[in-house]
Order: structure tokens, then sequence, then C-alpha cells
């Protein structure tokens, strides 16, 4: 395998709202591997989506509402997990 060439110049995804209260998603004008899926007919590439509270990139996000505006936010499977409430086991003895 060849290495990497480290003078090539790299574009990178930005990370974009796909509409208005929607999930982020990694988005690019041109084909990187970052973003590869074509979407829209302009031309422009997305790619994986971003969680709206830890900000990494995730295979996919669930829609939830938050705070006492019942603002939608875009959660990962592990930030909704943890935004659950927990069952205390209060144990028989």
């Amino acid at each position: 395998m060849f290495p990497r060439n480290p003078d090539k110049i790299r574009i990178p995804a930005e990370v974009r709202v796909m509409w208005p209260d929607g999930p982020s998603r990694r988005y690019s004008e041109t084909r990187i591997p970052e973003a590869s899926l074509p979407y829209g007919e302009n031309g422009c590439y997305v790619g994986n989506y971003i969680c709206q509270h830890c900000t990494l990139p995730c295979q996919g996000v669930y829609g939830v509402k938050v705070g006492a505006q019942m603002a939608k936010k875009w959660l990962c499977s592990a930030c909704l997990d943890a935004s659950k409430p927990r069952k205390v086991d209060s144990g028989s003895v």
C-alpha cells in the first residue's frame, strides 16, 4: 500500500443542518471520504450525521424534544440513552 501524500490538499467536510430544526450532517460540494453520498440535484455530497449534543459523527440520530420550550434536538443513540431517566432498584431485603 502506498503512503498518503502529505502535500495533497484535503477539503474538509463542513457540518450543515439539513433543514430548519433538522439533523446535522457532514456536507461537501465535492466527493470526499467524509461526505460521499450524493445529495440533491446540485451535485453535493453528505456523510455521517452529527449528534447535536456530543457533536460526534454517528450513523443515525433520533429527534427528541428537550427543555421547557420542547425544542427538537437530534441525538445519537448514546446521548439518547444517557438522557433517559434511570430506574432505581429499591432492592428487596
